[in-house]
């Protein structure tokens, strides 16, 4: 069994309330898991995106994310 675990991009959509995720920070760290509590809708017109509301339940902390820092294992992304 290895002992790295590799993260990659979850297909837009495929996440939603409750799933588990990582969060690849800004400071390129991968920090986790978090559970999805929420997704919300921000910014109006044009510049419309979502948001995802994460859980970090060892902290009691939340966490408001973009889609594009959402991180899952690379095992659970689906091939074609």
């Amino acid at each position: 069994m290895p002992n790295r675990l590799y993260f990659g991009k979850p297909e837009y959509g495929s996440i939603g309330v409750g799933s588990l995720v990582w969060y690849h920070s800004r400071t390129y760290v991968i920090q986790g898991p978090f559970h999805v509590v929420e997704i919300r809708h921000a910014g109006y017109g044009n510049g419309a995106h979502k948001k995802w509301i994460l859980f970090d339940s060892s902290k009691n902390e939340h966490h408001q994310v973009g889609w594009d820092e959402l991180r899952i294992p690379k095992e659970c992304i689906k091939e074609e």
